[in-house]
């Protein structure tokens, strides 16, 4: 499993780098990192006007950060006392995520039964429907003779975690 370039970082070479971030993204706006999702966009070039503050934040780990990394530092800033120079490392785990996608499917649905009849080719749709409607067919009870997916659509989609 791959990890994060700051786990190899000594607690003390963390701490001044972690300040060093945190000067840096306080300069610009510290709302990059009140939540995962700003800081990754952050990181990921969301405003081009940023770039030569995030070179200076990647530039002495090697130029770019992994999704790990952005997640690593993330959780550093956001749980480390660095006025007392203490640092709180977060664990690599592996955490089992469900994406749910709600969709509505058109499918046609052929059926097939016997009626017996009198009228041969001279049997209507509304005559068919009216018979239907007085319960004197039930086409739902009929053999399905066929199954097309026509289309379909996504009404909602999340993530369960």
């Amino acid at each position: 499993m791959e990890k994060s370039k700051f786990e190899r970082l000594s607690d003390v070479a963390l701490v001044r780098y972690c300040k060093f971030v945190k000067n840096l993204l306080e300069q610009i706006d510290n709302l990059w990192y009140d939540n995962i999702e700003s800081f990754n966009q952050f990181f990921s070039g969301y405003r081009d006007s940023y770039a030569s503050i995030r070179g200076q934040i990647m530039g002495p780990l090697g130029g770019s950060f992994s999704r790990l990394d952005i997640e690593y530092l993330f959780y550093l800033l956001e749980n480390s006392d660095l006025e007392s120079d203490s640092i709180r490392r977060p664990k690599l785990i592996e955490k089992p995520i469900e994406f749910i996608i709600q969709e509505r499917v058109k499918v046609r649905v052929t059926k097939q039964g016997f009626f017996e009849t009198y009228l041969g080719d001279h049997l209507s749709q509304g005559y068919l429907f009216d018979l239907r409607s007085d319960g004197d067919i039930e086409p739902y009870d009929w053999d399905e003779t066929d199954r097309e997916e026509l289309d379909w659509d996504s009404d909602d989609e999340w993530f369960n975690f």
